[in-house]
């Protein structure tokens, strides 16, 4: 019984290791999609930054 009881803890300790390594990877998923979706902004503002400077050249 105290071996079952022993395994039965060893196998809760694993599981939570994992869901925690999971919750870190889900976290860090999260930030990178976060900062892709930032930089994927980043071209629009500079092709609105160049259309602006380009029209004060045809004005």
């Amino acid at each position: 019984m105290v071996h079952a009881i022993r395994e039965q803890s060893a196998a809760n300790q694993n599981i939570a290791r994992n869901v925690a390594r999971i919750t870190q990877a889900s976290e860090e998923n999260h930030s990178a999609a976060a900062s892709s979706g930032e930089l994927s902004q980043r071209p629009r503002a500079l092709t609105g930054e160049l259309d602006r400077t380009i029209s004060r050249y045809r004005h």
